[in-house]
Parts: structure tokens; C-alpha cells; sequence
């Protein structure tokens, strides 16, 4: 998970596709954070974004490296209250509100696949 992190960062921009009635949606997303093993994103209460993980927690990730390399992360959002991980999330996504106006969710139960120019795609299961 830390490698997934720490390649995530490295981008200045991911994104996060979900499902809402069939039609896949599709928006960039700036806030990650790593607390344990558990890769958290936030996101608005009153988004589209919010409904439809709520509606079918199944996502991709997708973020594009440096040299043409990319890394897809394939699982399912698990909405989180915890005090304790809610603290470490505002300071990484400015203007994103107050702290009760946003939703963290982690990646459980999936797969990232690291494509790299001219090698075979390396998945590893978390």
C-alpha cells in the first residue's frame, strides 16, 4: 500500500471513476493520505461522488506517471468516521470545507497494476 502512496503522490493529479445508473462518471481528485495500511480519499457529502459510492462502492483509480508509465487501482470505497484518521485529512485538499462537510473513504479488497512502457503490466492484490 505505501508503494501505491507513494506513487500516487508523485502525480500532481488522479482519477476516480465511479457508476451511476450504468453510465461510468469520471473527475479528477487531488487528496490522498496514507494512515496504517488504509489509502484514504475525501470527498463532499453533497456530491454526485458521494451518492454514488454510497450506491455502489466498486471504483478505479488512475493516475499517470512520469516517462508513460501509469497505475490503475481497481477495489471498493469503505466510508470512515474514525475520529482519529478525520484529523489528519484537511490539511490535503484546500478548499474542500469544513471538516464535517466532507466523506473519507479507503481501497479495500482490490488490485494495482503498474503499466510501464515496453514490460508486461505488474498487478499486485490488496
Amino acid at each position: 500500500m505505501k508503494e501505491m502512496y507513494d506513487l500516487l503522490k508523485m502525480t500532481a493529479l488522479w482519477f476516480l471513476a465511479t457508476c451511476e445508473d450504468g453510465q461510468p462518471r469520471l473527475r479528477p481528485v487531488d487528496s490522498v493520505r496514507l494512515c496504517g495500511e488504509r489509502l484514504y480519499f475525501q470527498t463532499g457529502r453533497t456530491k454526485a461522488v458521494s451518492r454514488q459510492l454510497h450506491a455502489n462502492p466498486r471504483l478505479e483509480l488512475c493516475a499517470v506517471l512520469d516517462g508513460g508509465s501509469w497505475l490503475r487501482i481497481e477495489g471498493s470505497a469503505v466510508l470512515d468516521d474514525d475520529p482519529a484518521v478525520r484529523a489528519l485529512m484537511p490539511g490535503t485538499c484546500p478548499g474542500c470545507g469544513e471538516t464535517d462537510e466532507i466523506e473519507l473513504w479507503y481501497l479495500r479488497k482490490g488490485a494495482v497494476t503498474l503499466y510501464t512502457p515496453d514490460e508486461p503490466p505488474e498487478t499486485h492484490r490488496f
